[in-house]
């Protein structure tokens, strides 16, 4: 537990209101876990409790900080577009050039 608390209490909620919370956690592990939601009561009128389960969290996925990295930098790819893009009109002066000294030598090599 990095920060926040693990339960939360509110003394009213007002109709159509919101309350939340945050809680850090440092997981010891990664991978596929399936969280539940909070359960959460609520006393309403006449004093009658009301009992309740969230499960806005469900399926989530722990990752490293390198798999992190990984799956969410756009530079591998940005580069790897720049790398290609730039290759053909830096590449085909390159083979033209070749191509032409090469008939050059031969024309002249075969004037001798």
């Amino acid at each position: 537990m990095l920060d926040g608390p693990i339960e939360a209490s509110f003394e009213s909620i007002p109709a159509g209101g919101e309350v939340s919370f945050q809680t850090t956690v440092l997981s010891l592990t990664n991978g596929v876990f399936i969280i539940p939601g909070g359960e959460f009561q609520y006393i309403h009128s006449g004093n009658q409790v009301a009992y309740g389960i969230s499960s806005a969290l469900g399926v989530t996925e722990i990752l490293t900080h390198k798999e992190y990295t990984r799956k969410t930098s756009k530079y591998f790819t940005e580069w790897a577009t720049f790398g290609f893009g730039f290759s053909i009109p830096t590449a085909l002066p390159l083979l033209l050039y070749i191509n032409q000294k090469r008939k050059n030598e031969n024309a002249y090599l075969g004037k001798l």
